[in-house]
């Protein structure tokens, strides 16, 4: 998770590079953590012509976060905001290391 990521949010990135490969936009899903399907974000574009942008993507390309249980000590990499372990019989909360 970065420093822009929200608790409870997806939080998914989607890398645009310009066709000079020296700029890039990045996109930021805000649908609920562990929806199923596409990533989504859309916007409202500004200007003298205001029009609606949604974008929708299947590949994350934030980079995995290393996640430690606070109860049994289970170490998860995943690229998804994470709150309760993912063990069985553990009551613990995911941290982030």
């Amino acid at each position: 998770m970065s420093d822009g990521d929200l608790q409870g949010i997806c939080n998914a990135r989607l890398h645009i590079p310009d066709e000079h490969g020296d700029n890039h936009a990045e996109m930021q899903c805000r649908m609920l953590a562990g929806h199923e399907g596409v990533h989504f974000e859309s916007y409202m574009r500004g200007g003298n012509n205001y029009s609606y942008v949604s974008v929708s993507w299947t590949m994350d390309d934030a980079p995995p976060v290393e996640w430690e249980c606070t109860d049994c000590k289970k170490l998860v990499k995943d690229r998804r905001y994470m709150d309760e372990c993912p063990e069985n019989n553990c009551d613990g909360w995911m941290v982030k290391k």
